[in-house]
């Protein structure tokens, strides 16, 4: 199936929906070129979701070619197609037109709201997954646990372990008392009273669970340490110190044998033929091995693979046995992309112009680190990017 849906707009424009990349610039140039010949041209940008140095070659041929009709005008340009446009400094190119316009947030956009006290703690974690517009993976990166834990949490199969209780608790904006509620660890009077003894310590100017946070040691022992301080201080009761040891003393003897599984890291090889599909096929193994990863460095993951294969395609042999091998390898700090071919030249820099050269310019402008060289024989070139640390 093609990536790139072209359909006619006016009397001399178009509009692009989907994926503009190697594949798909020459059904855009072959349509561009049965408009009529008069008039001023436009590209609608509102519905493509990618493009690469490709795409981005073949808008600069198509302005180049208006030939008196004014310049080529772009709308609804997303912010990353307006970034690349920017970087790539095709914004100023005299065939373009000042009719670019960046996206909008929908007025749609979900909102963040607490909801009901009383829901479960499942049903509070899809409610702030979705708000946050986050996929699961990205949500259990987020709070650095395995996918399948994130999974079972939000199904109501399983249940945190302590070591997760303050980072949950932050993120859903309710305190460790009312997450133990949710999910069913203390019963109504005993987060009442702890809620009580949290409202108290509160007028000290500090919150509870925030200190707590600071001390050493696991969540008991932080809690422990917390009494101990606020009885010397005078900002606990003994009878408050009483109850909440107690509370402390059951949670620890229930969770005694629970762990948390972390974030996992991931890989993924595979080889594709080195034909105009092969920069799809790339983005496709980059999302499956990263997901999870957040939205706008998984994209730009996607991207910088796409220009690395499609450079590969354009340089390297093309013939019915001609094949690349892409390597994705999603760590705790980074993602890094493998892409090797037969090619007998590294790749080099080079000043993008009407020949080309977008691709690598993205590269070394996007990347956090990228080479080339020579490995077993063939021309591997990479890229990694950094990512934020899960949990962090």
């Amino acid at each position: 199936m093609d990536t790139l849906a072209i359909s006619p707009e006016g009397p001399r424009g178009l509009r692009l929906a989907g994926e503009l990349d190697l594949r798909s610039v020459m059904p855009l140039t072959d349509a561009f070129a049965a408009l009529p010949a008069a008039g001023q041209a436009t590209l609608d940008l509102s519905e493509l979701v990618f493009i690469d140095s490709s795409g981005l070659h073949a808008i600069e041929e198509i302005a180049s070619k208006q030939n008196g009709n004014g310049p080529l005008i772009l709308s609804g340009a997303s912010p990353a197609v307006a970034r690349l446009l920017e970087i790539t400094d095709l914004e100023r190119h005299p065939g373009l037109g000042s009719g670019r316009r960046r996206m909008t947030e929908s007025p749609d956009a979900p909102t963040l709201h607490s909801g009901p006290r009383h829901d479960s703690l499942a049903a509070r974690l899809t409610r702030r997954r979705k708000e946050l517009a986050m996929t699961q993976p990205q949500a259990a990166r987020e709070l650095d646990v395995s996918r399948t834990l994130y999974r079972l949490w939000e199904l109501g199969e399983a249940k945190p372990a302590p070591d997760r209780w303050r980072r949950i608790a932050r993120w859903l904006g309710v305190s460790v008392t009312m997450l133990l509620l949710a999910e069913g660890r203390l019963s109504a009077a005993d987060a009442l009273a702890s809620t009580e003894i949290e409202q108290d310590y509160a007028r000290s100017g500090r919150d509870w669970d925030t200190v707590a946070a600071t001390k050493p040691g696991d969540f008991f022992a932080q809690a422990r340490a917390l009494i101990r301080e606020g009885l010397a201080a005078g900002t606990v009761t003994t009878a408050q110190a009483r109850s909440v040891e107690a509370l402390i003393e059951q949670l620890s003897h229930e969770s005694l044998d629970e762990q948390t599984e972390p974030w996992e890291d991931a890989q993924l090889h595979k080889v594709v033929r080195a034909d105009d599909r092969a920069p799809k096929h790339t983005r496709d193994v980059v999302s499956v091995a990263a997901t999870g990863v957040p939205t706008e460095r998984l994209e730009t993951a996607r991207l910088l693979a796409s220009e690395l294969v499609t450079n590969s395609v354009q340089h390297g042999p093309r013939n019915d046995v001609a094949t690349i091998a892409a390597f994705v390898r999603v760590r705790r700090d980074r993602i890094r992309v493998e892409v090797s071919d037969g090619s007998s030249a590294g790749v080099r820099p080079r000043t993008p112009s009407a020949e080309g050269g977008y691709g690598i310019a993205l590269v070394a402008e996007l990347a956090s680190r990228w080479g080339t060289g020579r490995e077993r024989g063939v021309n591997v070139t990479w890229f990694e990017l950094d990512l934020p640390v899960p949990g962090s």
